[in-house]
């Protein structure tokens, strides 16, 4: 999607989270907080601003991406509708529009190259084996998620290495390790079961940084 997270309307977003059931005190909390903030900007050395947007959610913050997918559910129910309908010629709605140069289409072995080009045209589209990363998370997973999850082992042994150079008590090792090493591999967990041995491997390691004597996070009892 083009923009996506800057051209929900926040009309539709309330909109949605009433249809689900949300209380009505609840939503206006939550639209409070999404509404409720200003942009300034630096130019030519002066302030500009207050900049005040009038749709959009902030990417970055923990609640739009939940958000957000509350949103693309709506959009979801209104093509399901129009396409038994037999409409299905454009839906507008949620302010959301397609980026087809962010966009591409993946065939299984068995689809022959004159098919894949009609297909590719239709849509507007090219054509690919890999869709590479979508918000930090990869797109397609193949045979061997060990190798697919590495970049997660190498971030967290990094953390841990860094750390691992300071004189840290045992309350701010706990600190470090619930809230920002634990929290890398969770990330990736939301979407995607991760292999059991990685997890080991990360388990591992954080033992060895909770235990560790040494400032190279070794020696110490396990």
């Amino acid at each position: 999607m083009s923009k996506a997270y800057n051209r929900i309307k926040w009309a539709f977003l309330e909109a949605m989270l009433l249809r689900l059931g949300f209380d009505a005190k609840w939503v206006t909390l939550i639209m409070l907080c999404v509404s409720t903030f200003r942009y300034h900007v630096i130019r030519d050395g002066k302030e500009i601003g207050p900049i005040v947007p009038s749709r959009g959610l902030r990417q970055g913050d923990p609640l739009s991406s939940y958000l957000f997918i509350l949103c693309a559910e709506g959009l979801s129910a209104l093509i399901r509708k129009n396409e038994h309908a037999g409409l299905l010629h454009g839906v507008q709605a949620s302010g959301q529009m397609v980026n087809f140069s962010k966009s591409s289409i993946s065939f299984t072995l068995n689809v022959n190259e004159d098919v894949k080009e009609q297909f590719c045209h239709i849509l507007e589209v090219n054509a690919t084996a890999n869709h590479g990363t979508y918000l930090g998370l990869p797109s397609f997973i193949g045979r061997n998620k060990k190798e697919v999850f590495s970049s997660i082992r190498g971030r967290v042994w990094q953390k841990l290495y860094s750390w691992s150079m300071n004189l840290l008590s045992g309350a701010g090792k706990e600190i470090l390790l619930k809230i920002v090493a634990q929290a890398i591999p969770n990330y990736a967990m939301q979407v995607y079961l991760l292999p059991l041995d990685l997890c080991k491997e990360l388990e591992t390691m954080m033992n060895s940084f909770w235990w560790g004597s040494r400032r190279d996070g070794r020696g110490g009892i396990r």
